[in-house]
């Protein structure tokens, strides 16, 4: 992951995506986009501004994520989001969850779906 690419958990609709874009310019925070589970910053953020960023995102039921785990249990489930709300492409609409899942994220199914389980305490299907 890139320095400049932050996750963020908790960001399950357009109304957080704006709730982080305010947090961010009310911070001085330059970034280029923000996405459901992602900041995409335009330079690499000082320790000082990410504790800042990390409590005010806090205040609003969001937290940054920082270990690889927890990284990919948040994509599995804003691409299961996605999935579900039909926003995906028309080819994506045609593969189970499963294949869409391993194909987006470039793992076996049973690998993401057991370290879902592993963090989340539920599988997959009941998220």
């Amino acid at each position: 992951m890139s320095p400049n690419v932050l996750l963020v958990k908790n960001m399950v609709c357009r109304r957080c995506v704006m709730t982080v874009e305010d947090i961010l310019n009310k911070a001085n925070i330059k970034f280029d986009a923000v996405q459901l589970g992602e900041i995409h910053l335009h330079n690499e953020l000082p320790e000082s501004k990410r504790e800042l960023l990390s409590n005010e995102l806090s205040k609003v039921g969001f937290e940054l994520i920082d270990n690889r785990a927890s990284g990919l249990v948040e994509k599995i489930k804003q691409l299961t989001i996605r999935k579900a709300r039909n926003d995906v492409s028309e080819a994506e609409q045609k593969q189970n969850l499963s294949q869409y899942l391993s194909a987006k994220l470039h793992h076996e199914y049973t690998y993401l779906s057991s370290l879902f389980s592993s963090v989340e305490g539920r599988t997959i299907e009941s998220f």
